[in-house]
């Protein structure tokens, strides 16, 4: 704990004084980028020299590549900042103008952006309200003030679609959700994200690079073996292919979880302003006011839990497919696909004569045909002895997804 508190007091505290552009204090911008920079280089030399010391391998160069990949676009990030502040206005023409424009402006005229256009729809919601009905035109029979309610009445509940995985990313990437809906993403979300993403990159290459030496250290085993020993001594394909379907099934996971994260926040927020989520009202407003601090102190929370997520689906699939493809264990495994096909089959077939049975037999809840109903009922719940044990593999996928 201390060692992460002083490395984050010597690095975040002194590189973050470049941020606070709207004081105009340029020493201290210049003194962020300067250190940021030395920061960069000597960590660069430090990463060249172990590698130097120790075998070169695929996750050691992700690792590099990242760490100045992401060292670079801060520097420059500091650095645009800084020079959009210092450089005068009547200089910053076109596209210099657009690349020099301080992150800190840009998000105080989305939120300019933001209120005018509420102030535009709530303008225009006014306004049709009090338009006269079309029954009221037509007859005359309902005057303006009767008029407003009619229509109040009648459009008052209309709905609009917001919300959801793809409506946010959407937005976001047209840039709507900062403009138009007001909403802001604040930096330890990214900063999450960010992590999200190095770590599955970082993980995905050290992951890849070990079945490579996994399955090279089974095919020199298989070459040294005896014929007997070689029945449980994988292949080289019987390693490959089922940890990398295996792999590519957590990737896709991992990289679901983390598009929904920045939905989820924007969800929530939009819950708040429609009032579906209490705020004042709640009864434990004071609980939620006194420890608000914490709910951005999930950035750690963040990045663990998808490796997580990640790992346990990797460990459930990689180890299903690898039974499948491994000899000792094909025949068994084939036939628990089987067993898993036949349930499969069998739910549905019952699903289908239930519902049959239940429309002919039963209407609003009263038995039509007694007598019928009661032999289909008995056969069916012998019927479901036989396949009760689906309920146990519908449980272990509620479980598995449970504790992603």
């Amino acid at each position: 704990a201390s060692v992460l508190i002083i490395s984050g007091f010597l690095t975040i505290l002194p590189i973050s004084t470049g941020n606070r552009l709207e004081k105009r204090k340029y020493a201290s911008s210049i003194f962020s980028v300067i250190l940021l920079l030395v920061y960069i280089i000597l960590i660069f030399i430090l990463l060249r020299t172990l590698s130097a010391m120790l075998e070169e391998s695929i996750g050691f160069k992700t690792l590099r590549v990242l760490f100045v990949t992401f060292g670079i676009l801060t520097f420059f990030s500091l650095l645009k900042n800084f020079l959009g502040e210092i450089i005068p206005h009547d200089y910053q023409k076109g596209l210099l103008k657009i690349f020099l424009v301080p992150e800190h402006i840009t998000r105080t005229a989305n939120q300019k952006k933001a209120a005018t256009n509420k102030i535009n729809c709530m303008i225009k919601n006014a306004y049709e309200l009090h338009l006269l009905s079309h029954k009221g035109r037509n007859n005359g029979d309902v005057g303006p003030e009767h008029a407003t309610m009619l229509n109040f009445a009648v459009h008052g509940c209309k709905t609009e679609h917001c919300g959801g995985l793809v409506w946010t990313w959407t937005r976001l990437l047209k840039k709507q959700l900062f403009e138009e809906d007001g909403v802001w993403i604040h930096s330890r979300l990214w900063l999450g994200q960010v992590g999200q993403c190095t770590l599955l990159i970082l993980l995905g290459s050290y992951y890849f690079e070990y079945i490579i030496i996994l399955s090279r250290a089974a095919e020199r085993g298989r070459e040294e073996a005896t014929e007997g020993a070689k029945f449980f001594i994988p292949t080289r394909e019987g390693i490959m292919y089922p940890f990398l379907a295996a792999g590519g099934i957590a990737f896709g996971f991992v990289v679901l979880l983390i598009l929904i994260y920045i939905p989820t926040t924007t969800a929530t927020i939009l819950k708040y302003r429609s009032g579906f989520l209490p705020s004042l009202d709640d009864p434990n407003f004071g609980r939620y006011r006194a420890a608000a601090d914490l709910i951005y102190y999930n950035s750690g929370n963040m990045i663990y839990a998808t490796a997580g997520s990640g790992g346990l689906f990797l460990f459930f699939f990689g180890a299903l497919l690898f039974l499948t493809f491994w000899e000792p264990t094909q025949v068994t495994m084939y036939n628990l696909y089987a067993w898993l096909i036949a349930i499969t089959l069998t739910v549905v077939i019952r699903k289908i004569i239930s519902k049959c049975f239940g429309s002919h037999n039963i209407k609003s809840f009263l038995r039509t045909n007694p007598r019928n109903a009661n032999f289909s009922a008995l056969a069916l719940e012998c019927w479901h002895l036989g396949f009760a044990p689906h309920v146990i593999l519908a449980r272990f996928l509620q479980f598995l997804l449970a504790m992603t």
